[in-house]
């Protein structure tokens, strides 16, 4: 973050209100406005963005304690007084969060597709909220395995607040941990580094019913719950089946 990237510096600490940060949020840099698709933030906002940088940028996750937080604690004369402030923070909210971000990093969680156009995922933060709140009530790790492997098909399922936390743990299997492009494939590549190939697609998933080796077409639609027979589109003035004439359903590749 510090070293910037190919546009520009990020920070100009000595000015700070010519940061390169800055001005995307002031919406100065023409198609990289921040936030994106969304309205210019209040200016004190962005009066408090140019202050942390005038103070070196630091990890707002890193905040040392206050001065109350210090004087409470020194203040404290029981002999296991680390304990209690251990305690303190394992019942903080901020347990989850701060822990949730390594399991997200690990199954590569995130907002949106990347890529050309950026599609979002909708609703991902339903899988990232469940994970916080797993954290925090100190469900247990096996647990946690269970609910995002099958976390759908538990008879007795967790349930809180209304919510069916068991069943939100298998949206991760939503997150693609790596996928190509239509046409084009890893494994065969042409003079300019692509080839267009137009029955080639390659995706990994986490999970999603299948055996480990290749997978083609009728089979990734029957695990999504389509008929693939049925699953037809218009081209030419006529409903082509999305798998032509050939797709089958492979069945030894079904666990």
């Amino acid at each position: 973050m510090e070293e910037g990237g190919d546009s520009d510096d990020l920070f100009d600490f000595d000015h700070p209100g010519k940061s390169y940060l800055i001005k995307v949020l002031r919406h100065e840099e023409e198609d990289i406005e921040m936030p994106k698709d969304g309205a210019k933030l209040d200016g004190q906002v962005i009066a408090d963005f140019m202050k942390w940088i005038a103070m070196g940028a630091p990890d707002p996750r890193d905040n040392p304690p206050s001065v109350e937080e210090l004087e409470r604690y020194l203040a404290d004369t029981r002999p296991d007084r680390w304990g209690h402030l251990v305690d303190q923070f394992l019942a903080s909210s901020r347990f989850g969060e701060r822990w949730a971000r390594h399991w997200m990093d690990w199954i590569r969680y995130a907002d949106s597709h990347g890529s050309e156009g950026d599609p979002a995922i909708n609703n991902a933060w339903r899988y990232r909220d469940y994970l916080i709140r797993a954290l925090n009530e100190n469900v247990s790790y096996d647990t946690l395995v269970i609910e995002h492997l099958a976390g759908d098909l538990l008879e007795s399922p967790r349930i809180k607040d209304g919510r069916n936390e068991s069943m939100l743990g298998t949206a991760h299997l939503r997150i693609v941990i790596w996928g190509g492009e239509f046409g084009r494939t890893p494994f065969s590549q042409g003079s300019d580094g692509r080839d267009h190939n137009p029955y080639g697609f390659s995706i990994w998933l986490a999970g999603g019913g299948f055996k480990g080796g290749s997978v083609y077409g009728a089979t990734v639609l029957h695990q999504l719950g389509l008929d693939h027979e049925k699953l037809t589109y218009l081209y030419s003035g006529r409903n082509v089946r999305l798998t032509d004439v050939h797709g089958n359903v492979w069945k030894d590749l079904v666990t």
